[in-house]
């Protein structure tokens, strides 16, 4: 099993995790009553948070848009967690670099996906694990959740308006699973 597989698993996991703990399954029947002064009934909230619903379906039709752009035979996609492991088998085939970047989606979904259940340990530990891409430092990067972007510590490294250089997720990822990638092959010669 590779890590794209493993990164495959993680991410369905995380997904099944939203569904079960953000998405109630069975909606409260609605509790008829009446709003001061209008007459008209009033409901109880939704029993789901709809911007995690939106998140899920965001994930899946992102992962099967690359799909069936790339492997336009590849069938149906899955429209829950399996959809991690259907693209990992349809994009097997293709060349590294259209492999690489199916594999990045997947990763910063992960991550996502933990930051959106709240679990922003696991986008820190990752970051510990990235050099920043300007100065080198290693866990000089740090996640700053109001600007979704991971920002150096370290003061030396600035831009021209001496602002800490920052970058997104999706930048780092991609980084992270190109470094993955070449390792192997450093070490084999």
């Amino acid at each position: 099993m590779g890590a794209g597989d493993e990164d495959a698993e993680t991410a369905a996991q995380q997904l099944t995790l939203m569904a079960a703990h953000y998405v109630r399954r069975q909606p409260a029947p609605p509790q008829p009553g009446t709003i001061r002064g209008t007459g008209g009934p009033t409901y109880p909230p939704l029993p789901i948070d709809t911007g995690i619903v939106d998140r899920m379906r965001r994930s899946i039709a992102q992962v099967t848009d690359y799909v069936q752009s790339h492997v336009p035979d590849a069938g149906d996609a899955p429209q829950n967690a399996a959809v991690y492991a259907w693209m990992v088998e349809a994009t097997r085939h293709l060349d590294d670099k259209r492999r690489l970047a199916a594999e990045a989606i997947v990763y910063r979904q992960t991550l996502e996906h933990a930051l959106a259940m709240g679990e922003t340990e696991v986008v820190h530990a990752f970051l510990k694990r990235q050099p920043c891409p300007d100065c080198r430092c290693w866990a000089s990067l740090t996640w700053v959740s109001g600007a979704t972007r991971a920002v150096c510590i370290n003061r030396r490294c600035v831009n021209e308006h001496g602002q800490a250089h920052s970058y997104p997720l999706a930048y780092l990822v991609h980084r992270h699973i190109r470094t993955r990638k070449q390792s192997p092959a450093r070490h084999a010669t």
